[in-house]
């Protein structure tokens, strides 16, 4: 660090370089703490309230953390930094459009900076624009080539855009674990091309690799998903379900069980009350859809674990 820095420069860098550590060893608790004494050290500066935007990303408060960007943006503007994590929590909020006109708000002032791109890409997938989107991440790569998750960005595009040339993914797949060959979600995404490639005993050993460094990646789960309905055909209507319900998340898989409960309602008072075994059956398969429902992950995990024994 340069000695001609000011003082309150050199504790915002210190500050940062202290959140990174904490947040990279899992301490989210110290992170936030470190975050708020900065906040409370220089109140006026918006890079600390920049700082507890990213600890309370990491944390999952994509809400709070939308509050602490717009406290920056109040101080500054014109932080690009701020717009990002804005654009970040936005997303991660559901709030497409205005994630979009943020990141292209930071991407105006800072057109150089590859991680912008990355969520825009990012964005762009999310929004089914995976052209668009793949044009975004080939930018990000080209400001910064030797980003792991960029290559493994650009390979998990191609195979939406191009899947029937796996061969083309496979490549950028294929640098991002040369790069870095620790990252669960680079196996996990190997193994999905593998899957394309018909190379089911690979794609199962990339799989037990991301898990066993991950053991709740979903990639990973979902690609065991996809070889296990591959090979029994009586998991096949299981698998699926898990698979849209992980798509859907939590507040979406409540959604579908107020509307698993409307369906019931609407169905059984068309079945007379004489015909009680037939209500009862209905009953019982509408308990039972909702359970699977709401425990479709710890359901899922013990069926692959029959199939799978090593998996934990």
């Amino acid at each position: 660090m340069s000695d001609d820095l000011d003082p309150v420069a050199q504790q915002g860098f210190h500050a940062a370089s202290q959140i990174d550590h904490l947040l990279a060893v899992g301490r989210i608790d110290a992170a936030q703490e470190r975050a708020m004494a900065a906040i409370a050290a220089s109140p006026e500066s918006p890079g600390p309230h920049v700082m507890l935007a990213q600890v309370l990303l990491q944390a999952d408060r994509a809400a709070d953390a939308l509050e602490a960007t717009g406290r920056a943006l109040a101080l500054a503007p014109d932080s690009d930094l701020a717009m990002f994590y804005r654009a970040v929590a936005l997303l991660a909020l559901g709030r497409f459009s205005e994630s979009e006109q943020t990141i292209r708000r930071a991407l105006a002032i800072a057109p150089d900076d590859p991680d912008h791109w990355m969520i825009y890409a990012r964005l762009l997938s999310m929004c089914d624009a995976d052209v668009q989107a793949l044009e975004a991440a080939e930018q990000a790569l080209s400001l910064n080539p030797d980003a792991p998750e960029l290559h493994r960005l650009r390979g998990e595009l191609l195979l939406h855009v191009h899947p029937r040339h796996w061969r083309i993914s496979e490549d950028a797949v294929r640098t991002a674990l040369r790069i870095d060959p620790h990252d669960p979600d680079n196996h996990a995404l190997f193994g999905h091309v593998s899957l394309l490639a018909g190379r089911h005993q690979e794609a199962e050993s990339a799989f037990r690799t991301a898990l066993r460094v991950d053991p709740s990646n979903a990639l990973a789960l979902s690609g065991l998903s996809t070889l296990v309905k591959g090979k029994y055909w009586w998991y096949r209507p299981m698998m699926a379900w898990t698979d849209l319900l992980r798509r859907q998340g939590r507040d979406g898989q409540l959604a579908i069980v107020f509307g698993l409960w409307a369906v019931y309602a609407a169905v059984i008072a068309l079945v007379p009350p004489e015909y009680g075994q037939a209500r009862q059956a209905l009953t019982f398969g509408y308990l039972g859809l909702c359970l699977y429902t709401w425990f479709a992950e710890p359901i899922t995990r013990a069926l692959l674990r029959r199939v799978y024994p090593w998996l934990e």
